[in-house]
């Protein structure tokens, strides 16, 4: 049974509606609203709580609801569309529906429907403001939406950010209804007498947020706290105001610290991230640094979460070159200069060839005067491509020189080289322009990159294959192919065994 009475009800919700409405200047400006109706209680709600906050305000300010049938739920969408234009036409407000193949849409984009028709309701509402000046878009968020997000965030292992929640303000997207509960929504309704339509699918507990909704907030509501999505939607209020604060603080030192596009010419792929931030600022401060880095080389924050956070600030802390891989293709490595971050595909990015290039291990004068049968491990430390096998972690690289040679060791971790022909100084690296490798026993040669293509080596990880080389001679490229020169024959004296470990 409801605490408050009809009149109480209406005053509380409207109330409400109108202290979110000014405490964010909502409607500052404004001229046309397009109002997201889906024919539910929350969308009816929102139309008629800003159609009577213009009337008393008497501003000057025109409503458009836009109503987006899925194409889903067959004749209940049928039923909805028409409840939509129906309230319109009675509260006399401009009424536009648009038809959408969800199905379809969310099969050619990989997405699931819920996710596919989220984008295109809110692609809709966007185009539809552009056609008006001084716009809003208004969408009937409210306080259980808001713990439901919160709750989800956290589950998922979310940042500070993800603890605030949904946003009454976003760009032109204002939600007047973040502080009222669904309760309370459909008490205003029935105090009104005013009907709804529901969808179904909100009680479909295949989905995570419903599962929240119809499940875990009643049973908090129930047996810990009667206020848990008020207590829940006050945290997310006031996540929202210590992250204010940090925004602007992790903004000062992104621009101080962050050097975006060191080459013009490869614009919104690359970042570096100067060590100093490391060393001259708190960890929430970096981190958060990290995040925002990733989000605009990304593009989107959607699937970056705290752990890949925290992978990036760990570069920090570790030796240089080591890397690791990031949702979006991105990747991220320890260089000197401090931690590089691109994407993981575009070999062609100058800082990615420079911080390849400054990698290598020289083994020359280690093998001089080793003695034969002395095995002797170098550590690599380095994630490098391994045909078959893939991306793989290598320790280490154990040189040992021998008399004699036991072919049956020989695979794809471990080969041997007549070590009397091989010249110059030999030295373990990644790709540089110019990389030459013996082909043919009469000594023809070729391009390792076009070794590579031919073999159909993905582009993205031919900056990752571990070469044995001197100068541009290639002996061995890991995981691709061996070299024809210094093969082992009945005239060999020294012997050289290479394993990777």
């Amino acid at each position: 049974m409801n605490k408050y009475n009809d009149e109480q009800v209406h005053r509380l919700v409207y109330e409400s509606a109108e202290k979110m409405i000014e405490q964010y200047n909502m409607l500052e400006t404004c001229e046309h609203i397009v109002l997201g109706l889906s024919g539910g209680a929350d969308s009816v709600c929102l139309l008629l709580i800003l159609k009577e906050y213009i009337s008393r305000k008497k501003l000057g300010i025109t409503l458009h609801a836009i109503h987006v049938n899925h194409g889903i739920r067959g004749e209940e969408a049928e039923r909805d569309e028409a409840f939509s234009r129906e309230l319109c036409r009675r509260l006399e407000v401009d009424f536009v529906c648009e038809h959408v193949d969800i199905p379809s849409m969310a099969k050619n984009l990989k997405q699931t429907e819920e996710e596919a028709g989220r984008n295109a309701r809110y692609a809709i509402f966007e185009r539809a403001a552009k056609t008006f000046a001084h716009a809003r878009i208004a969408v009937a968020h409210h306080m259980n939406d808001q713990a439901e997000t919160v709750l989800m965030n956290l589950l998922r292992g979310s940042s500070l950010k993800g603890m605030c929640g949904i946003l009454p303000v976003r760009g032109q997207i204002i939600r007047p209804l973040l502080g009222v509960s669904r309760k309370d929504i459909e008490h205003y309704l029935a105090d009104v007498g005013q009907e709804y339509v529901m969808d179904q699918t909100n009680t479909n507990l295949e989905y995570t947020r419903n599962r929240i909704r119809e499940e875990v907030l009643p049973y908090l509501s129930e047996h810990v706290n009667p206020q848990a999505v008020k207590r829940v939607a006050e945290l997310a209020e006031s996540m929202q105001e210590v992250e204010n604060y940090l925004s602007h603080q992790i903004q000062e030192a992104f621009k101080k610290y962050v050097v975006e596009n060191p080459e013009e010419q490869f614009a919104e792929r690359e970042a570096l991230l100067n060590k100093n931030l490391f060393l001259e600022q708190d960890s929430v401060i970096v981190k958060g640094v990290i995040r925002k880095a990733l989000g605009k080389l990304a593009g989107a924050e959607k699937d970056i979460y705290k752990n890949h956070v925290e992978e990036v600030y760990g570069l920090f802390e570790r030796q240089v070159h080591k890397s690791i891989s990031l949702p979006y293709k991105l990747s991220a490595r320890q260089c000197y200069d401090g931690i590089w971050i691109g994407h993981a595909g575009e070999e062609d990015c100058p800082r990615k060839r420079m911080i390849e290039s400054e990698w290598e291990i020289e083994i020359q004068g280690i093998l001089e005067g080793l003695e034969p049968g002395v095995p002797v491990r170098i550590p690599v430390e380095h994630m490098i491509y391994m045909g078959k096998d893939g991306m793989v972690y290598i320790s280490h690289v154990v040189l040992e020189m021998q008399d004699n040679v036991d072919f049956s060791l020989n695979n794809d971790y471990t080969k041997v080289f007549d070590y009397d022909r091989m010249k110059g100084n030999l030295i373990f690296r990644f790709r540089r322009d110019g990389d030459r490798m013996m082909v043919t026993a009469d000594g023809q040669t070729r391009k390792l990159k076009k070794e590579l293509i031919d073999r159909k080596i993905p582009r993205e990880i031919r900056s990752q294959i571990l070469l044995l080389a001197s100068d541009s001679e290639v002996y061995w490229a890991v995981g691709v192919r061996r070299s024809e020169d210094c093969l082992i024959d009945s005239a060999s004296k020294s012997i050289l065994r290479v394993t990777l470990e």
